[in-house]
């Protein structure tokens, strides 16, 4: 098996589509500690002959602690994978809920080190993240927000 493949599924490309990255220039660091909070956005799209995968990641980076965030990072970064192996047709799409953006997400930790070098602030290493706990809270939470009660019918 090559290194890029998995399960007969291969790793064909990354693009970065969207960087936005700002800083207040103003801001003087104090003693006072920031924390870093993130989410994640994930879209997943299949073509019809469940062959080919692109799942993007939209990533949204906050330093917390003060009002307003002294940074502020928004990524849009797209994973492309391709099935090798006939016999798995399907197999994409239980790929697509947590492996790839498993895979895909070292790359942005990358992309967020890098550009935060090349600021007046320290350089921002997000640590490795479970995705499947991150994927997991997310899918309960969007359960909980679509949850509609069933309406009662009155007895006749």
């Amino acid at each position: 098996m090559k290194q890029n493949e998995h399960q007969g599924i291969a790793f064909d490309k990354l693009i970065l589509e969207k960087v936005t990255f700002e800083t207040d220039p103003n801001y003087t660091f104090g003693k006072k500690p920031l924390g870093v909070q993130f989410g994640v956005d994930i879209e997943k799209s299949l073509s019809e002959d469940k062959k080919r995968l692109k799942i993007v990641l939209h990533v949204h980076i906050d330093l917390s602690g003060v009002d307003p965030s002294p940074m502020k990072i928004f990524i849009v970064v797209a994973g492309h994978f391709s099935l090798r192996d006939e016999q798995n047709v399907g197999a994409l799409e239980e790929f697509a809920e947590i492996q790839a953006p498993t895979i895909i997400f070292p790359f942005v930790r990358e992309i967020i080190a890098n550009l935060t070098m090349r600021t007046d602030f320290p350089p921002l290493l997000i640590p490795p993240v479970n995705m499947r706990v991150i994927l997991g809270k997310k899918k309960e939470s969007i359960g909980q927000v679509k949850k509609i009660p069933r309406k009662k019918t009155p007895k006749k």
